[in-house]
């Protein structure tokens, strides 16, 4: 069962208000349990992959985190539709940004890249569209992000 609680004034918890949350809530009409591959959350942002390789964000959007292609915050979970066709192994979620491993070992990052965290150092102070990290050239097999640091291992 889904369930998520705790501070949600961004939306983070995908529930669909920015209410605080005290007990844990029933995440409902989103997916089955048991499709969830893994849970990870940011500073104001939440992301989930689903066991088809599938991307679902919600939350604090301002510097473009949740790699829809806009900056505003959302309140459900919604498929990041620009990964489409392109199946997800893993996220990690730093304070405002977003680095997500793919099935093949590429690595995409999408946010605020004021610190060089999106493996772009001379690129855009944001990107709000996931974007390749060209500078990996092995396979990368495992990803983390820090408060505003990014880790991959090959």
């Amino acid at each position: 069962m889904n369930q998520l609680g705790g501070a949600n004034s961004y939306g983070q918890l995908g529930l669909g208000h920015k209410e605080d949350v005290l007990l844990p809530q029933r995440l409902n009409d989103f997916c089955k349990p048991e499709c969830v591959r893994s849970i990870t959350g940011g500073g104001g942002h939440s992301a989930i992959v689903t066991d088809g390789g599938g991307l679902f964000v919600c939350g604090l959007n301002k510097d473009g985190q949740l790699g829809l292609g806009h900056t505003e915050d959302v309140l459900y979970f919604t498929l990041c539709k620009s990964l489409h066709g392109c199946p997800i192994q893993q996220v990690a979620c730093g304070w405002d940004f977003t680095i997500i491993l793919t099935e093949n070992g590429q690595v995409l990052s999408c946010g605020s890249n004021s610190f060089g965290q999106l493996g772009v150092p001379h690129g855009p102070q944001r990107c709000v569209v996931p974007q390749a990290i060209e500078l990996l050239k092995e396979k990368v097999v495992c990803i983390a992000a820090g408060l505003r640091h990014a880790l991959g291992a090959t």
